[in-house]
């Protein structure tokens, strides 16, 4: 069976945008950002409503050069792309990023679409060329009669400059029997580190008994820690290693040589 190749945020956009569809009317949304904008006034955050089908912003907060380092006019003028030029994600991970996106939204296809909301941690060079990190959360704008995504609104902030480069995608849906958000998918990318030093030397030991076929008791009698210890290191291993299972950990491991 063919892969299926995975296509750039560019790639996507050309894909889905139609001007000659109905114009959809974002006033309600904006509303909300503006109302959200006025009390966040005294903190350096922007807010903004952006437009997949035409690939602009119908609104962007005045906040945005404080917030980003670049003019409102910038944003305004060149929409969804210039983000998109701004935006200093590798590419091998912006795919990654963005092919979790597009399974989520086929495997809801013919279904009513709950609330999704992300939370993301991006690079962007600011117009002195330097790279800064920031925290980026948006709800899905939904189109009524087909549940189709229109476009998104949220707002971004600056993440404080700890040297860890890390780029993170959080898909949350809102499960509306409980009226709370769950975790979707989770996704992690260290800029700045080797990927074959992501695991500690402990965590490759665990994941070696991992592939040995050991469960989490069988491993702590191995290594003379507690059942919690390897549990933890497991989970963080799945986390930083976007694994879903043990199976994708092994997988990993050997990828990686580390097996």
């Amino acid at each position: 069976m063919k892969k299926k190749t995975a296509i750039t945020f560019l790639e996507y956009l050309d894909k889905i945008e139609n001007p000659d569809l109905e114009k959809y009317n974002y006033s309600e949304e904006i509303r909300e950002v503006v109302s959200a904008e006025k009390f966040l006034k005294n903190f350096s955050i922007a807010v903004f409503v952006a437009d997949f089908q035409t690939g602009t912003y119908p609104f962007i907060g005045e906040g945005v050069e404080e917030v980003m380092g670049h003019p409102l006019g910038a944003f305004l003028e060149g929409g969804l792309k210039f983000t998109d030029y701004i935006l200093e994600v590798p590419a091998e991970i912006d795919n990654k990023c963005l092919n979790q996106q597009i399974i989520l939204f086929d495997s809801l296809k013919g279904k009513k679409m709950p609330d999704i909301r992300f939370k993301m941690t991006i690079p962007i060079t600011d117009k002195k060329k330097k790279k800064r990190f920031y925290c980026q959360q948006y709800k899905i704008i939904r189109r009524e009669s087909d549940y189709f995504p229109l476009g998104f609104y949220g707002f971004v902030t600056k993440v404080p400059d700890t040297g860890e480069e890390k780029v993170t995608q959080q898909i949350e849906l809102l499960n509306s029997e409980k009226n709370q958000w769950e975790v979707s998918s989770n996704l992690e990318f260290y800029l700045n580190v080797d990927e074959n030093k992501l695991l500690s030397k402990r965590e490759i030991e665990i994941l070696k008994w991992i592939s040995e076929g050991l469960n989490s008791e069988q491993i702590a009698t191995k290594l003379y820690i507690s059942v919690h210890t390897v549990k933890t290191h497991r989970k963080n291993m799945l986390r930083r290693t976007n694994s879903s299972n043990s199976a994708d950990l092994i997988r990993y491991g050997i990828e990686h040589k580390l097996l």
